[in-house]
């Protein structure tokens, strides 16, 4: 239930970072250089150089060029509506390491540094971070969206209701009666976190 509550977050005017040249996100694991190239167009229709092998670990266009007659999508440039050129860039990147394409914890350390130091540096960058996890989820990439959102998890485990509306950009549509009611209902989950005192059940979250 977690996974699908993540990916229906609305972020208003994402902002173009620069975060996303190619000296941003490490390159310590062997990319797959081998394959023959594949051409991607994002959203913004800006084309995406990418692998075959890289192309293939997203479920989504592996499942399409299976079904599709070869003889007539080869050479052809892909379509990824889901993708802005940013986003695409980012989840290629990842593709294109050699990391399992299933579900689990890699067992390599080099791998569990690399994914690591990819999710946190991806993670500075809040509104690329929410469209990075929906194109995961669109293009399925279950590693990626399974490491995206442990690491949205881990990020927002110790803020207060009121910070996680604000990263999540969630709209309080509560009355404040409704709020004293769920809090007094809901006590011991304000308690563990100190964010509400029992003896001050009227404090706005």
């Amino acid at each position: 239930m977690l996974k699908y509550f993540f990916l229906v977050f609305t972020i208003p005017n994402p902002t173009v970072s620069n975060t996303t040249n190619s000296n941003f996100y490490p390159r310590t694991h062997k990319m797959q250089s081998t394959s023959p190239q594949v051409t991607l167009i994002s959203s913004d229709g800006i084309e995406i150089q990418t692998t075959h092998s890289a192309v293939k670990k997203c479920v989504t266009l592996g499942t399409m060029l299976e079904i599709l007659d070869s003889s007539k999508t080869a050479g052809k440039p892909i379509p990824v509506l889901g993708a802005d050129a940013e986003t695409l860039r980012v989840v290629m990147r990842w593709c294109e390491q050699d990391l399992p394409s299933t579900t689990g914890q890699p067992d390599d350390g080099k791998i569990q540094l690399w994914v690591e130091e990819f999710l946190t540096k991806l993670a500075l960058n809040r509104d690329l971070f929410f469209k990075v996890i929906n194109c995961a989820n669109y293009l399925e990439i279950e590693l990626l969206l399974q490491s995206a959102l442990g690491m949205l998890a881990r990020t927002i485990e110790n803020m207060s209701t009121e910070q996680m509306r604000e990263y999540l950009n969630i709209q309080n549509d509560y009355t404040p009666e409704e709020e004293a009611e769920i809090r007094r209902t809901h006590a011991w989950a304000y308690e563990e976190t100190g964010e509400v005192s029992l003896q001050n059940p009227d404090l706005h979250i």
